[in-house]
C-alpha cells in the first residue's frame, strides 16, 4: 500500500546513472571498474524488483523498516539511507545493496522465535551497508582477477571466501555493540543461530500427526520404530556430505556454532538481563503469522508438497486461524501432489541425515511408506478434506484428481494380468490391504471409486491450447515486458548487460506499435515513474507473475488464483497476457585440433576466426496465456541466424502478433 518507493518506479538506466553518480571506489580503481560494479548491482537489484517477490507498504516491511529504526538509536545518517523490503521466498535469507536496500524474506521471519532475533539480524545487515562490504569485496575480488603472482586459483578462492568471512565478522560485531544499546537481551538473541541452522526444515516442523491420520484399521505408527527407514533406491546417487574441516574452509560464512560461541563469549557477564520490552508481542506475533501464510503459498508455487502439508498441518491446529477454507485448498493440493512427485519420493526423502542435521517425522515416516500405504494416507486425507466442505469446488476437483491417481495405483494392482500363483497371491493381498485401509464407514464411497477402471473414467478437460487450425482473435492483451536471458558474459560484460536492457525497451514499444497496426491493443504491465496507480499495478504485476509460475506446474489439480485472475481480466478488460523470451545463443564449431594444426593448416586461420567470432543465434518466444482459463492458447517460436537486429525483429513481430489478430 502506499506510495511506490524509487526502487521500484526507476528503470535500469535511471538506477544505473544515479548508482554511477553517488558511487565512491577507491581512487586507484578505473573507471572500467566503476562501470562494471554499478551495472553488475544494478542488474541484481533490478532482477529482485523485476521478479515481482519483493514487497513495500505491507506490514512486514513496514514493521522491519520500523525496527531497524528502534535498533540504530540515534545513528540518523545511518538510519536515513537504509530501507526494508520484504521478499516472498522460503530460502532462509537476508542481504543488503550497496544502495541502502535491506532485503529480508518471509522465509526467515516465519523460523525465528521473537522480536529481538528480527534485530540483530536488521543490525547484522545494516553493518554491510555501514562498512560499504559490497563495494570493498568487489575491489578485493578485482584485485586478486590482477595478480599475476605464483598464487593458484584455489588460493585466489580461498582468499575471496577469507575475505568474505572477515566482512560477516565485522557486521556481527557491529550488531552486538548495537544490542548492547538496545532494549533486547542476548539471552533472546542467542539462540537464533540454532534457528539458522535448522533452516534446512520446513516451517512449523512439528511431529507427525498420528492421531489424526490413523484409524483402527490404518496404522502407520509403528514404521517410526523400524531400524532401517531407507528404502533401497539405487538410481539415487547422493553426493557424499563435506566433512566439518571442509565446510569450514570453502564457506562463505563462518560457522554457525563459530558464531554462537563468539556471541555468547561478548555477552558471559551479561547474562542475565531480560529484555525492556516484549519479545514475542502480539504484533511480532502477527507479523510471523503473515510470513507462515506467504510460506505455505511459496511452498505450491515451488512443488515443495512435503513443506506445504507439514505447515497446513500446524496452522490448523490454531483454532483461531484465518483463511481456513485457503489452508485446507492449499493442504489437499500438497497431499496430491505427493503422490507423483517422483523427484520428492527419491531424492528429497533420500537425501543423507546425520545426528546435526536429523530428518523430521514426516519424512521418516514417508520414506518408510510403500505405494499403497502412501497412496491410501493421500487418498484417505483429500477425501476428509472434501467430506469437511463438499461444496468447495477446487477441493473437489483435487480430490478426483486424487483418486484418478489412486486409481492407477490399486486398480492395477488389484486387477493384476499376471495369472501365475504367485501372482494370485499379490492380487489377494492387495486387495485385502485396500479393503483394511478403506474400512471406515466414512471411506465406503471413496473405496467404491478407487476400484474403478481409471481408463473408463471420463478424460481430463479437453486440451485448448490452440493448434494452428484455431487460433485466439485478440483485441486487447496485457504484456510482460520482453524479457532478454543468457546474456554472453565472457566479455565487455557491463556494456552486454545494458544493450541487453535497451534491447528490451525497445522490443517493448516495438511490439506496442506493430500490435497498434494489426488492431490489437497492447498495454504493458511495467510499471513508469508517472503512474499514478503505480502501487495498484504493482499488485496486479506481482499476482500475475505468480499465475505464470502456477500454470508451468505439471499438477495444478485446481486453480488457487483463477478467481483473481479473472478479475484482473475484468479489471483491465483485457483476455489475454503475454510473455516474450528472447535467448541469446552463442556458439562454437567442435573441430579436432590436431587435424586443423597437422593435416590442413591453411584452415587454421578460419579456425581461430571460428574461435573469436563465434556462431550467434537469437530465439524468440511468444506465449498467449488466457486469462480467463490459464491455458496458453498460442505459441510463435522463432530462432534467428543473426545478432539483434531491430528491422529484422519488427518483421517476426509482426509475423507473431499477426497470427491472433481480430
Amino acid at each position: 500500500e502506499g506510495e511506490m518507493p524509487l526502487d521500484f518506479r526507476q528503470r535500469f538506466k535511471d538506477r544505473y546513472d544515479q548508482n554511477m553518480q553517488e558511487t565512491a571506489l577507491s581512487q586507484d580503481r578505473s573507471s572500467k571498474e566503476k562501470r562494471l560494479f554499478i551495472t553488475f548491482s544494478t542488474h541484481a537489484l533490478d532482477l529482485f524488483i523485476s521478479s515481482g517477490k519483493v514487497c513495500y507498504g505491507d506490514p512486514i516491511s513496514l514493521y522491519c523498516d520500523s525496527l531497524l529504526g528502534v535498533v540504530l538509536g540515534q545513528r540518523d545518517t545511518l538510519r536515513k539511507n537504509l530501507r526494508v523490503y520484504a521478499l516472498r521466498s522460503n530460502e532462509v535469507n537476508a542481504f543488503t545493496t550497496h544502495q541502502g536496500v535491506i532485503v529480508i524474506s518471509t522465509g526467515l521471519i516465519s523460523r525465528l522465535e521473537n522480536e529481538a532475533q528480527l534485530a540483530f539480524i536488521l543490525a547484522h545487515e545494516a553493518a554491510h551497508y555501514h562498512y560499504k562490504h559490497s563495494s570493498d569485496g568487489f575491489e578485493f575480488r578485482s584485485e586478486l582477477s590482477k595478480d599475476r603472482s605464483s598464487y593458484s586459483d584455489e588460493d585466489k578462492f580461498l582468499a575471496s571466501i577469507q575475505h568474505t568471512k572477515n566482512a560477516e565478522w565485522e557486521a556481527d560485531v557491529f550488531a552486538i555493540d548495537i544490542l548492547k544499546e538496545s532494549p533486547y537481551s542476548a539471552k533472546d538473541v542467542a539462540s537464533v543461530f540454532d534457528v539458522l541452522k535448522l533452516a534446512y526444515e520446513s516451517v512449523g516442523n512439528h511431529p507427525f500427526p498420528f492421531s489424526e491420520v490413523e484409524d483402527s484399521s490404518f496404522q502407520i505408527a509403528h514404521l517410526l520404530e523400524q531400524k532401517n527407514d531407507r528404502p533401497d533406491v539405487s538410481e539415487v546417487q547422493s553426493e557424499p556430505r563435506m566433512t566439518k574441516e571442509e565446510a569450514r574452509k570453502y564457506s562463505s560464512h563462518p560457522q554457525l556454532f563459530e558464531r554462537k560461541t563468539a556471541f555468547i563469549e561478548e555477552f558471559k557477564s551479561d547474562t542475565t538481563r531480560a529484555s525492556q520490552v516484549p519479545v514475542r508481542s502480539a504484533k511480532f506475533m502477527s507479523i510471523q503469522r503473515l510470513a507462515e501464510f506467504d510460506a505455505l503459498y511459496n511452498y505450491i508455487l515451488e512443488e515443495e508438497y512435503l513443506g506445504a502439508w507439514i505447515l497446513s498441518n500446524y496452522l490448523l491446529k490454531d483454532s483461531a486461524v484465518q483463511h481456513l477454507a485457503a489452508i485446507k485448498r492449499i493442504k489437499s493440493m500438497a497431499l496430491n501432489g505427493l503422490l507423483d512427485y517422483t523427484y520428492f519420493k527419491n531424492v528429497v526423502l533420500n537425501r543423507k541425515f546425520d545426528e546435526e542435521y536429523p530428518p523430521s517425522q514426516y519424512q521418516v515416516i514417508l520414506r518408510k511408506l510403500d505405494d499403497s500405504r502412501l497412496n491410501a494416507l493421500v487418498a484417505r486425507e483429500v477425501w476428509r478434506l472434501h467430506q469437511s466442505d463438499s461444496e468447495d469446488l477446487i477441493i473437489k476437483n483435487i480430490t478426483d484428481a486424487t483418486i484418478l491417481k489412486a486409481q492407477n495405483h490399486f486398480y492395477k494392482s488389484v486387477n493384476s494380468e499376471d495369472k501365475s500363483i504367485t501372482g494370485s497371491k499379490k492380487r489377494a493381498e492387495a486387495e485385502a490391504n485396500m479393503n483394511r485401509s478403506f474400512a471406515g464407514v466414512e471411506f465406503q464411497e471413496l473405496k467404491a471409486a478407487l476400484k474403478q477402471n481409471p481408463d473408463s473414467v471420463k478424460a481430463k478437460k479437453e486440451d485448448t491450447k490452440a493448434d494452428n487450425k484455431k487460433r485466439p482473435q485478440i483485441r486487447k492483451m496485457l504484456m510482460f515486458s520482453p524479457l532478454a536471458v543468457n546474456i554472453d558474459y565472457r566479455k565487455s560484460v557491463d556494456r552486454r548487460i545494458r544493450k541487453a536492457y535497451e534491447m528490451q525497451a525497445e522490443i517493448e514499444a516495438m511490439t506496442i506499435e506493430v500490435g497498434r497496426e494489426l488492431g490489437i491493443e497492447i498495454e504493458p504491465m511495467q510499471i513508469y515513474p508517472e503512474d499514478s496507480g503505480a502501487t495498484g499495478r504493482y499488485n496486479d504485476y506481482s499476482l500475475m507473475v505468480d499465475w505464470m509460475t502456477y500454470l508451468d506446474q505439471k499438477n495444478h489439480a485446481g486453480n488457487l488464483m483463477q478467481e483473481s485472475i479473472s478479475q484482473l481480466a475484468d479489471k483491465y478488460q483485457a483476455d489475454y497476457i503475454s510473455q516474450s523470451l528472447y535467448v541469446a545463443y552463442v556458439k562454437r564449431k567442435k573441430l579436432g585440433t590436431e587435424i586443423l594444426f597437422g593435416i590442413i593448416p591453411y584452415l587454421t586461420p578460419f579456425y581461430i576466426h571460428w574461435q573469436f567470432n563465434p556462431y550467434k543465434r537469437l530465439r524468440m518466444v511468444n506465449a498467449y496465456y488466457n486469462l480467463k482459463t490459464g491455458e496458453m492458447d498460442y505459441e510463435f517460436n522463432h530462432s534467428m541466424k543473426t545478432k539483434y537486429k531491430p528491422k529484422e525483429m519488427r518483421v517476426y513481430l509482426y509475423h507473431s502478433l499477426n497470427q491472433i489478430k481480430p
